[in-house]
């Protein structure tokens, strides 16, 4: 499987985040990581490479499996 570019991991991220209607806030609070590490991986510069820990705990946080905010066919009704 390709992994995203990181532009689209951020795209991802941000549009699963707004779709489970949650603000970057409320994401690290359920997540529990820094509300800076949300807005870092959503920002359209990212150029932070999340780790494998911070992928699982967002896509925990998001009620989805970590390949969709990570994989190029990650599916988004695959629930985690």
């Amino acid at each position: 499987m390709e992994l995203v570019p990181l532009a689209t991991f951020a795209a991802r991220l941000r549009e699963l985040r707004r779709k489970a209607g949650m603000s970057q806030e409320a994401l690290a609070a359920r997540a529990h990581i820094a509300l800076r590490t949300v807005a870092r991986l959503e920002a359209a510069s990212n150029q932070q490479v999340p780790t494998r820990a911070t992928v699982a705990l967002l896509a925990a946080a998001l009620d989805v499996h970590p390949d969709v905010l990570l994989y190029a066919n990650g599916d988004e009704n695959e629930a985690a």
